[in-house]
């Protein structure tokens, strides 16, 4: 199966380039690189916990598996998150739609409208409502945002950017160390070199269909 951690297929650290390591503060242990060549989370790592790794809706009616780390993971200070979420922020993980299993349940989609104009897709438990993933329509169905907070162990993925930070709530402390734009940003300057070759792979598939 591909896209799972798994110990013999990392790279030592030497070979990653530093900066992919931004995300990390604190580290014991080696730091790996997953067959896609983005860094894992150095609590998984440190704590033997590679990928996959599960979550689900607040009933566990609906439950899901992630393959492999995912792409990027956005913080978003937008207006339209905070009242979808209604909290100041969401913290979504992009990664490739192959790579979320679903292990129990079935989602309904709610088509739900979107700051671009363009909408998106929530996928939502039918029983308590609670959303474990979106597709927005740049991505398509090829990309789930999966909410960060649905995982069993959300500290695992820390956001890589804090994004439309022009309309945060004023009382936000937002972390040292961590990007943070106004407003949006271009992938080719944040986004570590794997991350990058999975998303040219997506847009490759994508146009030959």
């Amino acid at each position: 199966m591909r896209g799972i951690g798994r110990a013999e297929s990392w790279r030592p650290l030497e070979h990653t380039n530093i900066l992919q390591l931004r995300r990390f503060v604190f580290f014991v242990g080696p730091v790996g690189i997953d067959p896609h060549g983005s860094p894992l989370s150095t609590h998984i790592v440190s704590t033997g916990k590679p990928f996959p790794i599960e979550g689900g809706c607040t009933c566990r009616t609906v439950r899901y598996r992630m393959m492999t780390n995912p792409m990027f993971v956005h913080c978003c200070h937008c207006t339209w998150c905070q009242r979808e979420s209604g909290a100041a922020f969401a913290l979504n993980a992009m990664i490739e739609a192959d790579l979320v299993e679903l292990l129990q349940g079935e989602v309904e989609v709610v088509n739900t409208p979107s700051n671009s104009g363009k909408g998106q897709k929530i996928a939502r438990c039918p029983k308590c409502g609670v959303a474990v993933w979106s597709n927005y329509s740049g991505a398509g169905d090829a990309v789930r945002f999966v909410r960060v907070g649905t995982l069993d162990e959300p500290g695992r993925l820390p956001p890589d950017i804090h994004i439309f930070t022009a309309t945060k709530q004023p009382w936000m402390v937002l972390p040292a160390g961590t990007p943070a734009v106004a407003e949006y940003y271009k992938a080719s300057e944040h986004w570590p070199k794997g991350s990058l070759e999975r998303r040219a792979a997506l847009m490759a598939a994508k146009a030959r269909q």
